[in-house]
């Protein structure tokens, strides 16, 4: 297949599918790298990436012998491996979470990176002297359980002979080492005497394992177990799990594997749907230059303005987000939207002079109360002496469903030459040979039951 017909087949498939065929044929990457890419969405977190409709999620796999895995660790591992990365002796390792690396976009809150480096090392602050007091009656409770013989594993507790509130209180009698001789008569005696001995067992298994990284430190010996970086990859319901040896920190797996979906591109990437809700570090190869169609979940837009309008080639056409402050509305990214849709933060409340220098063509917010009639009233004034280019459009959810007419009804009343339209909407001229449209729209799929739109038309 000639370099041209091998890039005609790379344009047109989807993302994860390229960068799985790139790195299965390394001959093909740099016609790969030089083929624009396009994204459907894309979000990311601490330790991983989402793109389209596949997560890749790494985690610090941990692998003991069978007879020897502590359960806390078998779930860990179940779920994709530890977030964080671990040390020679097997302590867990933050400091990672915040190391910055060129190409990396910090989106962190400020507040929340001083709060993390405050605790770091809080994961070693445990009572050594409880945890091996709480060791030694585990152990002595578990050879109770065995002193009576060997654990019979062929008991049904669903069986109808065996009473629940008596298999609990049996149980209770092993863990609280009250176990007497005519606690043995009863028929539930074998199976909680089985339940306690798994639960002890457990227990013990998971106590060892916080206890073992002090006892490593203490002798210089290495952990009893091997560490691997697991990276799964999960599309829709189907999972698929990849192990390596543990030779990079998290943050630098992550980054070679950004690197290996981003890094050398020719061209912006282009991200139909950009998730800017993390509150960390997205891990992205230097010199990537992307193309954003829509950024959504904004909370911290002047952190998203200071760390990704560098990378940015274009303005992002449609911005959700939440406003904490004016100065959010000065942010460039917010401004050079074309369409803007936003709520405030609790206890604030965005000025009405502030609204309306929104230089956005769609601008929608978010829960707003009928009452706010004045600002509403504001926004038709100011109409009527600036004029407004056709298509300039301004929304509000309004979070009363007995809003529609009443409104309408005060638009109709305070501007002469009001004409009513169909479907909950007026028309209001202005002297610039346009019209302005007030209109009504049931929306059930947001959380304001009803839109109020403002709209300049041409007449």
């Amino acid at each position: 297949m000639s370099n041209k017909s091998v890039e005609s087949v790379l344009k047109h498939m989807e993302a994860n599918k390229r960068f799985l065929l790139s790195s299965k044929c390394p001959s093909i990457r740099t016609i790969d790298q030089a083929t624009p890419l396009k994204i459907q969405s894309f979000s990311a977190n601490n330790n991983s990436l989402k793109i389209n409709n596949t997560e890749y999620k790494l985690g610090v796999y941990r692998k003991y012998s069978p007879d020897t895995l502590p359960p806390i660790v078998q779930k860990m591992n179940d779920d994709g491996g530890l977030p964080d990365d671990l040390d020679e002796y097997g302590f867990e390792d933050k400091s990672g979470r915040n190391k910055l690396t060129p190409g990396d976009v910090d989106l962190r809150d400020p507040r929340v990176v001083e709060d993390d480096a405050k605790s770091v090392g809080n994961s070693e602050q445990i009572s050594i002297p409880d945890h091996e007091e709480k060791l030694e009656k585990f152990y002595r409770l578990l050879d109770q359980a065995q002193g009576f013989g060997p654990i019979v594993r062929n008991h049904d507790h669903r069986a109808p002979k065996l009473d629940p509130k008596r298999l609990e209180r049996c149980i209770t009698y092993f863990l609280d080492d009250t176990v007497s001789f005519h606690a043995t008569k009863c028929p539930e005696f074998e199976m909680a005497r089985q339940i306690s001995y798994d639960k002890l067992d457990n227990d013990i298994k998971n106590l060892e394992a916080k206890l073992q990284p002090f006892y490593s430190r203490q002798d210089g010996e290495p952990p009893p177990y091997e560490s691997y970086i697991q990276v799964t990859v999960t599309t829709g319901a189907q999972s698929h799990v990849e192990r390596v040896k543990y030779s990079k920190k998290l943050h630098e797996a992550l980054k070679y594997l950004s690197a290996r979906f981003f890094g050398g591109r020719e061209h912006p990437v282009i991200i139909k749907e950009f998730d800017i809700s993390l509150n960390g570090i997205i891990r992205f190869p230097p010199e990537l230059r992307l193309q954003i169609q829509e950024m959504i979940k904004g909370s911290d837009i002047q952190v998203v303005q200071k760390h990704m309008a560098p990378i940015l080639v274009t303005p992002v056409y449609r911005l959700t987000l939440l406003v904490n402050s004016d100065a959010d509305l000065q942010c460039q990214i917010l401004r050079e939207a074309k369409i803007l849709s936003f709520r405030e933060q609790f206890g604030y409340d965005v000025g009405t002079e502030a609204y309306l220098n929104l230089k956005n063509q769609f601008v929608h917010k978010s829960l707003v109360h009928p009452n706010n009639w004045t600002d509403f009233l504001f926004i038709v004034k100011r109409w009527l002496d600036v004029k407004k280019p056709v298509g300039t459009c301004r929304s509000f959810g309004i979070v009363d469903v007995m809003m529609e007419d009443t409104i309408l009804e005060k638009f109709r009343k305070k501007f002469k030459g009001t004409k009513g339209g169909r479907n909950l909407c007026i028309y209001i001229p202005t002297k610039w040979g346009t019209q302005i449209k007030v209109s009504t729209v049931e929306d059930s799929y947001r959380m304001a039951p009803w839109v109020l739109k403002f709209e300049i038309l041409p007449r």
